[in-house]
């Protein structure tokens, strides 16, 4: 028995309407063999969660349309565009159940996958969060799952290294039937209910030990196929436990976007919770929609919150080189 109604939907509206409304829309028509309190069953309510949204005073028609076609819906309205982490602390203070999904507007994700992500939680006490495996709207991967940032990355980040690595090569790498089994899910006699899916022995050649070493490191370049322990997964679309996030006091409001997940992850992990992706539930998600709609502020903000987030978690060296680099490639206007 795993009740949905112990569950919270949590998005943060920015000038998204269309996607907002077409995200709703996937909880008005829940599947038919839902039951009203379990998993897998149908309810009588057009919508089988408490879903709150934040609305970051929106110029669209977000709220009216939010208003007149999901009465069910908790819509929050502020002011000001408070940013996303302050816009999910508000959100969350509204909700009081055990597990809360916390979805950009541009994800599209069916009552019965949240469902698989209950499950996992409700298997694996000691996890914070879990995340589905992300695809775009064409159903190619998108990856998920990665390391917490380090200075290599950021400076990969700001050189745009990843447009010299074919399409054709990421795809080797996250389309490989290679799969390593994951000792830290299953490893004990509980029953785990993703055991026995598609999980099979490495095949141990020299092709296999390089993606083997190299997914190890970067999480994007992990074929995606199993269930695994991260360090870090894709904001966009999560299950966390409550309870967990507000163990470690929410999220930071310093960040105003960007970074603020994988702060949340890693103040997550220093107290000791685990971070888990599954392959046997999936989303489609549009990638940017709201950071589309202002181009200029979400490119300082992506760059302001990384200092913010090396500054707190990588130290001061660490974050003088980054305001360097980023003077140099970016022309920003922050100042040494």
């Amino acid at each position: 028995m795993f009740p949905l109604d112990d569950t919270a939907i949590l998005i943060i509206n920015f000038n998204t309407c269309n996607e907002t409304i077409r995200a709703l829309s996937e909880f008005s028509h829940p599947d038919p063999k839902l039951k009203s309190n379990d998993v897998g069953t149908g309810r009588d309510l057009s919508i089988p969660f408490d879903i709150v949204v934040v609305d970051n005073a929106s110029t669209d028609d977000s709220v009216e349309k939010i208003k007149s076609e999901f009465p069910q819906v908790t819509l929050i309205e502020n002011k000001e565009n408070l940013g996303f982490a302050s816009g999910c602390n508000i959100g969350l203070a509204q909700i009081d159940k055990s597990y809360v999904l916390i979805m950009n507007p541009d994800v599209i994700i069916k009552p019965e996958a949240i469902g698989e992500l209950i499950k996992f939680l409700e298997y694996h006490p000691d996890a914070a969060a879990v995340g589905p495996m992300l695809e775009k709207p064409d159903c190619s991967l998108l990856p998920s799952v990665y390391r917490l940032p380090t200075l290599v990355q950021e400076l990969g980040h700001l050189l745009n290294l990843k447009r010299f690595i074919p399409e054709s090569l990421i795809k080797w790498f996250t389309n490989s039937a290679f799969h390593p089994i994951d000792n830290n899910v299953g490893a004990d006699n509980h029953v785990n209910p993703c055991r026995g899916k598609s999980l099979c022995l490495p095949k141990f050649s020299g092709t296999n030990c390089l993606k083997s070493f190299l997914s190890r490191r970067f999480g994007q370049l992990d074929p995606h196929n199993r269930v695994k322990r991260c360090e870090m997964l894709v904001g966009s679309c999560v299950l966390f436990r409550k309870g967990a996030i507000d163990d470690v006091g929410g999220f930071d409001e310093d960040f105003f976007l960007y970074y603020e997940e994988k702060d949340l992850f890693k103040r997550l992990g220093d107290k000791g919770y685990h971070t888990y992706f599954t392959p046997f539930a999936k989303a489609i998600h549009t990638i940017g929609a709201s950071s589309a709609t202002v181009p200029d502020l979400a490119s300082k903000a992506r760059y302001d919150s990384m200092m913010i987030y090396h500054g707190k978690h990588s130290g001061r060296g660490v974050n003088i080189i980054l305001r360097f680099l980023i003077l140099i490639f970016k022309n920003s206007s922050l100042k040494l």
